[in-house]
């Protein structure tokens, strides 16, 4: 799989958590419909139903199965967000619609996420 996007992934994760496409979207802030084009797109490019419906209830395949365990891992390693400080997040309130510091990023100099760092400009 590549072209995979980490929304995609956090989608599904949620998704797989729930067993429900309308509690992850509820979860991620987003539409029904946006959570079930996001998983669409992730089985095109696993080239494997992930998720299996059966009446009203979905579960997950043997390939969505391993995919949940594996988005898992990989989220357990991302860096978290952490709050903004409250001078940061004062002096930035206007200018930046999340509350989000815009001077903050996170930079990776490899795949592996254990490479990636925080830095203030």
């Amino acid at each position: 799989m590549r072209n995979v996007t980490l929304r995609q992934l956090r989608v599904f994760e949620s998704v797989a958590r729930h067993l429900s496409f309308s509690r992850a979207a509820e979860e991620q802030h987003l539409t029904q419909p946006a959570v079930s084009m996001q998983v669409k797109a992730l089985e095109e490019q696993a080239g494997l139903p992930l998720f299996e419906q059966i009446v009203k209830k979905i579960f997950l395949t043997e390939a969505g199965k391993e995919l949940h365990v594996r988005c898992r891992a990989v989220s357990d390693e991302l860096p978290r967000p952490r709050k903004p400080s409250r001078r940061c997040a004062e002096s930035n309130k206007a200018s930046s619609p999340s509350g989000l510091c815009p001077r903050a990023s996170i930079s990776c100099r490899s795949s592996s996420a254990g490479s990636c760092r925080r830095t203030l400009a």
